[in-house]
């Protein structure tokens, strides 16, 4: 009977996973993570895979709970040693955060509406007018892993009830006890978070063309960027500022997409441009031109990118926002567990 429960848990926890997962302006690519709490044991998806894949593939693994917990009291980022089965896939990197919080469901994501007002400057403002009566808490930004574990460990810790973690340049995190009140708590936030997309028209057809560069960026391993909405970050004034000057505005930008905005001046010659870059960028925005990609691009960097492009176009003043520091962003990139699930993305096509 027992068994029998289990597996009707992991088939809807399954389900419910895919449907958010395939859902880019909830989940892009490997990012988000579902876990559920069975007794002492905690189920977590493993570190780079794809949530839109869990009614399809077996991406959970089970840790001890007791264990795990004992290690993230100790500040440990890694969880391989409370693991009670012979995978060979690694805990998520945001397992501590799943076993700090004691509600038996613990999702999150990266929604681009929650984003696009967490990286704001008067974000904790805004929140406290728009989940007035939701026993949320905001967390300022830590790195992914044991910083931001013990960063929530603080907000947690300094209120009665939390169901609701807005994280600083990061994303939504949401606790309950059943699938159905999950659901309903993740609809309600993104309801009260609802952003306005600007509207920036269709292309038309002479300004959707790539003008100059082209067949040198061909040559050099590029093609045309066919998402119309990534488009718009080479044509929309703000979109194309917000490139320029707040590049990295979340971890997983950083991770997937790299550190320096690769917008390419119309004054400036390709070879120029590579050289400011120190190599070939994984995306290219000529301004008032259009967004080339380097024919290597992965479906995950794809992912990060059009996430990007929805962010910027609810964003509507470029002073507003904060975006990570070069030392934020250093920690992400030399960090062998964001290495990692890069790897196991650069290897899905």
């Amino acid at each position: 009977m027992k068994q029998d429960i289990q597996h009707d848990m992991q088939h809807a926890i399954a389900t419910y996973a895919s449907q958010i997962g395939r859902d880019p302006l909830l989940i892009q690519g490997a990012g988000g993570n579902i876990s559920w709490k069975d007794g002492n044991v905690l189920w977590i998806k493993a570190s780079g895979t794809w949530l839109a894949e869990a009614d399809t593939r077996d991406i959970f693994i089970p840790l001890d709970l007791a264990q795990t917990r004992a290690l993230v009291a100790q500040g440990a980022s890694d969880f391989q040693s409370a693991r009670i089965d012979d995978s060979t896939l690694r805990p998520s990197i945001e397992t501590s955060l799943h076993a700090l919080l004691t509600h038996r469901i613990v999702v999150h994501v990266h929604a681009v509406d929650v984003i696009a007002l967490a990286v704001l400057q008067q974000a904790p403002a805004l929140l406290q007018e728009l989940l007035a009566g939701l026993a949320w808490a905001w967390v300022e930004y830590a790195k992914p892993g044991a910083e931001l574990a013990q960063a929530v460990a603080r907000a947690i810790a300094a209120q009665e009830q939390t169901d609701i973690l807005l994280l600083a340049n990061h994303g939504l995190v949401i606790g309950a006890d059943s699938i159905e009140e999950c659901a309903l708590r993740l609809a309600d936030v993104l309801r009260r978070c609802a952003a306005s997309v600007r509207q920036t028209g269709a292309l038309a057809p002479e300004a959707a063309r790539i003008t100059s560069h082209e067949p040198e960026l061909v040559a050099a391993g590029y093609q045309r960027c066919q998402d119309a909405a990534v488009q718009e970050l080479a044509h929309d004034p703000l979109s194309l500022s917000l490139a320029r000057e707040k590049w990295v505005m979340y971890p997983d930008h950083a991770v997937f997409l790299g550190a320096v905005s690769p917008v390419m001046e119309a004054q400036e010659s390709l070879p120029d441009f590579f050289q400011r870059m120190a190599g070939k960028p994984v995306c290219i925005i000529m301004a008032q031109q259009g967004v080339m990609l380097r024919s290597d691009c992965t479906p995950a960097q794809e992912a990060m990118l059009a996430c990007y492009a929805a962010v910027t176009a609810r964003i509507a003043n470029v002073s507003n926002v904060v975006c990570l520091t070069a030392d934020q962003i250093a920690a992400l990139l030399n960090w062998d567990a964001e290495k990692y699930r890069q790897s196991l993305s650069e290897n899905k096509h």
